[in-house]
């Protein structure tokens, strides 16, 4: 008797499972899904919101991050080995550099995080000094205003500082086993909740991350071939409470990203993302982790003519690219919704 309780438990947690491993499908409608396998390109998902005309660019370096305001554009550019944040307002009209390379107050050396304090002013993290510089712009041009040491005794390398909600949290990337790598920051940007212990040493900082609705989605450690060392995809409230765990196969992460409905989680891969002549390939999966559907893509603009991509890793509106200047240095900036159509409105697919 005891063993046919033991393989009728085993039967039905197998049946659980099961039903669990399968219910994605059931999550959409038939128009839904084929929406969802009908995407063959990012032109098929990406839904163009605004191009914007940005002066005075140099073409020169990378744009690795871009954060929009409803006032002010902040850029982050990359060159020989340098960091450099840019400033215009949401005209397009340049404003200035905030800062730049250096250890003087305002300056820094390996910009680790940067975002809005409020409509016209901002912040910069330095990582390798541990520093957050203060600006904000007034009467057409930038001014720094003050630097704050972040005051961090913690046995890990802080990679980035972000906004999520209604507060700044720092993420840990690379370091030590056993320590804290997510932490949330108060008013006065100290240390007030430490979450989500690293299990493994990690060689590589990749500081993917991702914020959906109040939920913070990281990553674990990452090997020296920048290949995940823990198949999972961690899952937090914005107090530190582990929501879920996302099992993932796929080892390559480079963004998470969410599509407009809020259904839909976008994984792109590492494979060609430093050659964007190269078609990369990107995952759709539902918000437990099944993937729904694969494909392959160049960009939405010619390849040649990109100088830069940013995803703001928030909601849907997180793609962004920026085109090379022409010759009055007057580069085009293009903004995107992720949009199937699954949402109640818009979408090019959903009209």
């Amino acid at each position: 008797m005891g063993k046919m309780n033991l393989f009728l438990a085993a039967a039905i947690t197998f049946l659980l499972f099961s039903c669990k491993a399968s219910v994605s499908p059931e999550l959409f409608t038939e128009k839904e899904k084929a929406l969802i396998q009908g995407v063959e390109s990012l032109e098929d998902i990406y839904i163009q919101k605004e191009v914007i005309p940005l002066q005075q660019v140099r073409d020169r370096g990378y744009f690795t991050d871009f954060k929009i305001n409803e006032h002010l554009i902040l850029g982050l550019r990359y060159d020989r080995g340098e960091h450099q944040v840019f400033v215009w307002n949401k005209d397009g009209v340049f404003l200035g550099r905030a800062g730049g390379p250096g250890k003087a107050p305002g300056e820094y050396v390996s910009v680790g995080g940067f975002d809005f304090t409020g409509d016209h002013s901002f912040l910069i993290f330095d990582r390798v000094r541990a520093v957050i510089n203060f600006y904000e712009t007034d009467n057409d041009s930038v001014c720094f205003i003050e630097q704050k040491d972040a005051d961090l005794n913690e046995q890990t390398y802080m990679d980035t500082l972000f906004f999520a909600k209604d507060s700044f949290y720092l993420l840990s990337c690379s370091g030590p086993a056993g320590v804290f790598t997510l932490f949330k920051l108060d008013d006065h940007f100290k240390i007030t909740q430490r979450f989500h212990k690293r299990k493994k040493v990690s060689p590589i900082a990749n500081p993917t991350y991702a914020i959906s609705e109040d939920l913070i989605y990281v990553l674990g450690p990452f090997d020296r071939d920048f290949k995940m060392l823990e198949p999972f995809i961690y899952v937090y409230s914005m107090d530190g409470k582990l929501f879920r765990k996302i099992r993932t196969k796929y080892r390559d992460i480079f963004d998470i990203n969410f599509d407009r409905s809020g259904k839909l989680i976008f994984i792109t891969s590492m494979k060609n993302i430093f050659d964007l002549r190269k078609a990369d390939e990107y995952r759709i999966l539902d918000l437990q982790g099944n993937v729904i559907h694969t494909f392959s893509s160049l960009p939405p603009l010619a390849p040649e003519s990109i100088m830069g991509i940013s995803r703001t890793c928030r909601s849907h509106e997180n793609a962004a690219y920026l085109t090379r200047p022409d010759k009055n240095r007057t580069a085009r900036l293009y903004l995107y919704d992720i949009d199937l159509g699954l949402a109640a409105e818009g979408g090019k697919s959903g009209k």
